[in-house]
């Protein structure tokens, strides 16, 4: 697929370049170029349906195969729009395809893909197979993704949509073994597993030459089980740090009155400002989630009328004034860090809003 990743390249350089103004360009100027490249024949419009109408409404293109026959939707939205804002436009879409008999539907705005299987179980969320950004993928990797879902011989076939079934299902396993991990590690610092106690004293031993003994090590999992999930364990209680402390049900004192505080999944954080707390909480959030900073991007709350509160430079955060603030989060993400508490606030909600976390309480705040 040399061509597909050829012509990726290109819609990437002009994407850049905010080529793409609206819904019917990105239409004319991405998605059928990439169809063609798939081996569509979109100058045939009983097969790259155009407006098609479903009896509830019209979605913006289906594929068909054989002709007249719908397999898959294609939904255009205007430039950087898809987000969390958009569920609407999700149920329009599956509601379309469970009308019209389409068993795999398509979510873009000529940078983001999502892939959907509106007939599996769960939510909107849960049914989304792959979300592809043509900025976090490279062209290489982005021809393989579309190649695997929207490849016309294979979705004709079927594969396309047996091979959809079968990745979302390994990644629905892999979230459900991911969320035990900690309740697995618990267990195992619970019943003071030997084979971790061992390692982890052998490991000391050999870099110092000295073996720290077997309770010393259970306290240091028992404290570090604390403090990744806020477990209260069996050991001996000791004084937290200033970082530990549970808050904000904790009275402060005269000393810590004017301290600043941010909690993360119960994680507690020690900050100067909010300027600080604002940064790190935006890193760590992209630290756990690779494409939570590309979701915030195609939030609306991100986007001004002139700029950007998130992009991936620094002129599209301040246009042409490089001296304002900006910060630098993680995969050369720039954040906007020119404004109030109160605006920083508002983007921390939606940013919890994004990562499907919920503003306080999993995410808790406290700026004197």
């Amino acid at each position: 697929m040399a061509d597909l990743q050829h012509t990726l390249v290109r819609i990437r350089e002009r994407l850049e370049q905010h080529f793409f103004p609206n819904e019917q360009s990105i239409s004319q100027g991405i998605v059928l170029p990439v169809l063609q490249n798939l081996g569509w024949d979109v100058f045939r419009p009983d097969i790259v349906c155009p407006e098609y109408s479903t009896g509830k409404g019209r979605v913006d293109f289906a594929l068909c195969s054989p002709p007249g026959k719908p397999r898959c939707f294609i939904e255009v939205k205007q430039p950087g729009t898809i987000g969390k804002k958009l569920d609407d436009a999700v149920v329009q879409l599956m509601n379309y395809a469970f009308h019209s008999g389409a068993q795999f539907v398509v979510l873009t705005d000529g940078r983001t893909w999502s892939f959907y299987l509106p007939a599996e179980p769960g939510s909107y969320e849960e049914r989304r197979v792959f979300m592809l950004d043509l900025f976090e993928h490279e062209a290489g990797r982005a021809s393989e993704v579309l190649t695997r879902y929207l490849l016309q011989k294979d979705v004709q076939s079927g594969e396309t949509l047996a091979r959809a079934k079968k990745d979302l299902h390994n990644a629905t396993r892999r979230g459900k073994a991911k969320q035990e991990i900690p309740n697995a590690w618990k267990d195992l610092v619970r019943d003071r597993d030997s084979t971790i106690i061992d390692r982890l004293a052998n490991e000391c031993e050999s870099k110092i030459g000295i073996r720290p003994e077997n309770a010393d090590v259970v306290t240091f999992l028992e404290k570090l089980t604390y403090n990744t999930q806020n477990i209260i364990t069996s050991s001996p209680a000791k004084t937290p740090t200033r970082a530990q402390k549970v808050w904000p049900k904790e009275k402060a004192s005269k000393n810590n009155s004017r301290e600043s505080y941010y909690s993360l999944h119960g994680e507690n954080h020690v900050c100067q400002n909010m300027k600080t707390a604002f940064v790190e909480i935006f890193t760590k959030l992209a630290q756990q989630d690779s494409q939570f900073l590309s979701r915030c991007a195609n939030d609306s709350n991100f986007v001004g009328r002139t700029k950007r509160h998130l992009a991936r430079s620094q002129n599209e955060v301040h246009p042409n004034r490089p001296d304002l603030a900006v910060a630098k989060l993680p995969d050369g993400w720039y954040i906007n860090t020119h404004t109030s508490n109160a605006k920083k606030t508002k983007l921390l909600m939606s940013a919890c809003s994004v990562a499907g976390i919920i503003f306080g309480k999993d995410l808790i705040i406290k700026i004197p």
